[in-house]
Parts: structure tokens; C-alpha cells; sequence
């Protein structure tokens, strides 16, 4: 599958619905008539489950906010391309199913899109914690991004350590 046309579809999704970055997910959530289920939950993933009329999405109450939103922009991804199977969970192998990496990159692009990652990495002078707190993403899903995309960043405003 072509990576780019992916990021494109969540590009076009946030246009379509006049969404905004950082992006109002309980606005996408409601558009696509999911709904959201904190539970105690020990792990930092997400099940999504495909129903008739509603999908749910469970996430863990523990989870950082960042990670919260990673989950529930994964579970959109699901739902919008129509998979078959009735549900998922989000996890961290490294050798996922095409779908699953198809998820992380939708995910990724809904709440982080590139062109503004590119014009907000400059503006925050390539600090990944302004970056991070901007996007409402973890600092890993910030670096991940800037890598994938090489966009130089820095740890440390202070000492500039840029990679």
C-alpha cells in the first residue's frame, strides 16, 4: 500500500470536516459515530469494536493523553477504511499486519500532518517537548514523525542537540 495516499485520506478527512490541528477528536469520533470507553486497562493499547450501528473504542484510563489520542486516532482509522474484521487492538510489534502499519501511518498524518508539522517544527525551533505539547502527541510519536519525515529536531533547547 502507498504510504502517501494513506497520509493524503487523513489529510482529506481533516479538510472534509473542517478540522482543526491540534485536532478535536471527539468531534471526528462523533462524525464517524464511534464511541469512546475509558476502563481501568493495564496496558497502553486500544480495542476497537465494529458494530451495526455504533463502534466503540476502549482505552485505558491510565494512559497519557498523548497515548490516549494515538489509540482513538488509530481506532478512526479502522472505521473509515471499512476493514472487515469486527475488531482490533492497537500494539506495539514490530511486525505488524499491513493493516496495522496502515493504521499507524493514518493515525500519525490525522494528528500530526505533515505540511504543519513542517511549519510548526520551525516556528518551535525544532524542539520536540513544543512540538509534542502543540500536537497533544507523546514525545515518541513526535520523533517518530520528524525521523520518518526528516525534519531535523532537537532534544534540548538549551543545547540545540540536533540528529
Amino acid at each position: 500500500m502507498d504510504f502517501e495516499l494513506i497520509e493524503s485520506q487523513a489529510r482529506n478527512f481533516l479538510k472534509k470536516h473542517n478540522l482543526t490541528v491540534p485536532v478535536k477528536l471527539n468531534k471526528a469520533t462523533n462524525i464517524l459515530n464511534i464511541e469512546i470507553k475509558e476502563v481501568s486497562y493495564p496496558v497502553n493499547s486500544a480495542i476497537l469494536y465494529k458494530g451495526h450501528s455504533k463502534n466503540l473504542i476502549v482505552i485505558g484510563k491510565q494512559q497519557s493523553l498523548g497515548q490516549k489520542r494515538f489509540n482513538i486516532a488509530y481506532g478512526i482509522a479502522h472505521v473509515l477504511p471499512q476493514h472487515q474484521e469486527e475488531f482490533f487492538t492497537s500494539n506495539l510489534k514490530k511486525n505488524k499486519p499491513l493493516k496495522e502499519k496502515e493504521a499507524d501511518v493514518f493515525a500519525s498524518e490525522l494528528l500530526i500532518p505533515t505540511p504543519v508539522l513542517k511549519q510548526k517544527a520551525a516556528k518551535f525551533n525544532y524542539n520536540i517537548n513544543k512540538l509534542a505539547e502543540f500536537f497533544k502527541v507523546t514525545r515518541q510519536a513526535i520523533l517518530t514523525k520528524l525521523k520518518i519525515k526528516d525534519i531535523p529536531y532537537c532534544h534540548d533547547q538549551q543545547h540545540g542537540n540536533f540528529f
